[in-house]
């Protein structure tokens, strides 16, 4: 066997998911800390077990990451529908406060409704500071408490975005710490492999009884894009 892949890491696959991994790291401690004659050295069992821990915990925080991020999500989507909900209302009072077709009317619906319809997220911020503008020109016709709720509907768009894009880069720095401390797992995982197996090389019984292998093909977390494992 080639001496670089001897010591190759053995577990950093993206093919192994992180719940098939951290079932078999919990069966292999648990493994070695039950057998009276274990060979893996305690100072190597003992890293593992911190380890496996950091694993965990950032594996923890990531699944909290995602959650908030996706109620960022749907809290921007439902300023994004209190948008077009209120644009589409007060289409009417524009029309009949200007008359279609106006000057006033086109400084507003330009393209129509369907500007609005179709608006991408970063659009709509656009298209809420022209509204706004506009709104605030006419001020005059269409009243204070008219202002009053296009920029209470602009701030809550733009707040709700922020803390969405704030979220994003949240969960992208969560994968990257959980991809930092996989690596440092596994390859703690493999070089307790290779102590064991050069303790046991005459005695594979004896090997085999720290590993439970099938635990790595259950395939139980696959439905969930793994990103994060990803080297």
């Amino acid at each position: 066997m080639r001496h670089q892949t001897l010591i190759n890491d053995k577990f950093k696959d993206a093919e192994f998911s992180r719940n098939e991994l951290d079932s078999f790291t919990i069966n292999f401690i648990g493994n070695a800390q039950k057998n009276p004659n274990s060979v893996l050295p305690k100072p190597e069992e003992a890293i593992l077990v911190t380890n496996h821990q950091k694993f965990k915990d950032n594996l923890g925080t990531l699944s909290t990451d995602s959650a908030l991020n996706k109620g960022g999500t749907i809290t921007r989507q439902d300023a994004y529908d209190d948008i077009i909900d209120f644009i589409r209302r007060k289409e009417g009072l524009i029309k009949d406060t200007f008359g279609k077709g106006s000057a006033a009317y086109i400084n507003f619906y330009p393209q129509g409704i369907t500007e609005y319809n179709l608006a991408t997220v970063e659009g709509m911020k656009d298209l809420m500071v022209r509204y706004v503008n506009v709104a605030t020109k006419f001020k005059t016709e269409l009243g204070q408490p008219f202002i009053d709720q296009v920029i209470a509907l602009q701030d809550a768009y733009t707040k709700a975005r922020d803390e969405q894009v704030d979220g994003q880069s949240t969960n992208k720095s969560t994968q990257t710490i959980l991809r930092e401390s996989r690596k440092a797992l596994t390859l703690q995982l493999t070089r307790c492999l290779l102590l064991i197996a050069a303790y046991t090389i005459e005695n594979p019984e004896a090997y085999n009884s720290y590993f439970n292998w099938e635990l790595l093909d259950v395939d139980n977390d696959k439905s969930t894009p793994d990103e994060e494992v990803k080297k």
